[in-house]
């Protein structure tokens, strides 16, 4: 009876789990073909005001060039360099796919107000509010440590092994080969991902 009781409650934890959308909070965030021939891994921080520029004015031609024609998967590597940044980072991994972007988005455009602000738990919860967020579900979700573990652990071991030491930073992999490409500009991070999607 036991066994059966506890088999029981494991299926709803596993129901309530993927319902609240806490069963993709571990993986990093993708967008594009899941079998595209390259990889883009960008690097960012939230707090980082050079990432915000990244994010408002680079990654948006990303997508539409390169994510958008089934040439390249973009995944979003989250390097949180201060406590306020682990908990915006958190924020959103706990947030249902369809809220995540608009979540980051908002994030970056109001970094100045809760990047230095005393109640910045309650403002980046606002904004998780805002995109439309069960923000109960996300409460809960918060209090996962191994979650907050795994972000970190994503963090340093990505970086180690891609060799990222700036941000914004954008590694670009193809069958195996890496490269590492940093900055803001437009239109010498495109011609180089253009160049290794090119490539034979």
């Amino acid at each position: 009876m036991k066994r059966k009781q506890t088999a029981l409650f494991v299926v709803i934890g596993l129901l309530f789990w993927t319902m609240t959308g806490f069963a993709s909070s571990y993986h990093l965030r993708k967008q594009g073909m899941q079998n595209a021939p390259v990889l883009l891994y960008v690097f960012s921080s939230l707090s980082c005001s050079h990432c915000a520029v990244f994010h408002q004015r680079v990654l948006p031609v990303l997508l539409e060039r390169f994510v958008q024609t089934n040439q390249v998967q973009l995944i979003q590597v989250d390097m949180p360099a201060t406590a306020k940044d682990l908990y915006a980072t958190a924020i959103g991994r706990c947030l249902e796919e369809r809220f995540y972007q608009p979540y980051v988005r908002l994030v970056f455009q109001q970094q100045r107000s809760w990047a230095y602000a005393h109640d910045f738990q309650q403002r980046l919860l606002q904004y998780a509010n805002d995109v439309g967020a069960d923000l109960n579900a996300v409460k809960t979700c918060m209090k996962d440590e191994f979650l907050i573990n795994k972000i970190i652990g994503q963090r340093d071991n990505l970086s180690k092994l891609y060799k990222v030491r700036s941000l914004p930073s954008v590694v670009v992999v193809k069958q195996g080969s890496s490269r590492l490409i940093k900055g803001t500009d437009v239109s010498a991070i495109t011609e180089q991902i253009q160049n290794i999607v090119e490539s034979k």
